[in-house]
């Protein structure tokens, strides 16, 4: 699917956001990476540790109603 772990071919990428827009979401995927040099696990700052989050601006982490 990818060239490798967390990365994504552009047509690949391409054929999914046209799924995504078929479906009706908005939501897309890019070439953007989050990279974190003091959240992280193992000092691996690609692997954020999510724990450091802004729950009070941002309700993601509550149950859909």
């Amino acid at each position: 699917m990818g060239a490798g772990w967390g990365k994504v071919a552009p047509d690949t990428r391409a054929n999914l956001n046209d799924l995504a827009a078929a479906l009706g979401t908005d939501l897309r995927l890019n070439e953007d990476r989050v990279k974190d040099d003091n959240n992280n696990v193992n000092s691996d700052s690609d692997l954020l540790y999510t724990t450091n989050t802004n729950t009070s601006d941002f309700s993601l982490w509550s149950s859909y109603s």
